[in-house]
């Protein structure tokens, strides 16, 4: 999070910019840290591996040598650490 808000910074991103960046990131932070795989979560809406969710969250928190991407899948792919 201290990344994102020193890249808003950075790049003197107009207000409204801020707060809709805001609220998107709080929205996604509360839907990968509840838990819950709602039938609406971008998980389940995405095509499948586009997007980590709740699931592989609660894996990484169960495991901690895996999945450690928060939102996307490709990185964890690149590192070979998305098993």
């Amino acid at each position: 999070v201290a990344c994102s808000v020193v890249a808003v910074n950075v790049v003197r991103a107009h207000p409204l910019s801020r707060a809709v960046y805001n609220a998107v990131i709080v929205y996604l932070l509360v839907e990968l840290h509840s838990g819950y795989n709602l039938p609406m979560s971008l998980e389940n809406v995405l095509p499948e591996g586009w997007w980590a969710g709740p699931k592989r969250h609660y894996h990484h928190h169960q495991d901690g040598r895996s999945f450690y991407a928060k939102f996307s899948t490709w990185l964890d792919a690149l590192a070979g650490t998305d098993k």
